[in-house]
């Protein structure tokens, strides 16, 4: 995802998160946020969702422990914002 995309997601309440597969999300984790698509979610067995990259560029899953969410949202649509120059 382009540096200053847009996106419309929602906010999943975290008795939801179980249940997400094959989606692109949105993660708070600390002060950061995290885009990926959960393609593995080991959240009742493991407590951990595995994000990867849409675009190829980070060859190995983010593993990402349910203890470090803070908030999670699905994303619905991308909106690609015009650089202003």
């Amino acid at each position: 995802m382009p540096a200053g995309t847009l996106v419309i997601a929602e906010k999943l309440r975290r008795n939801h998160w179980h249940k997400i597969q094959n989606r692109v999300v949105v993660v708070a984790v600390g002060k950061r946020l995290v885009a990926g698509r959960v393609k593995q979610n080991d959240l009742r067995e493991q407590g951990v969702f595995l994000l990867y990259s849409d675009s190829h560029t980070t060859a190995d899953p983010f593993l990402l422990p349910i203890a470090s969410i803070r908030g999670l949202w699905l994303v619905e649509e991308f909106l690609e914002r015009k650089q202003i120059r």
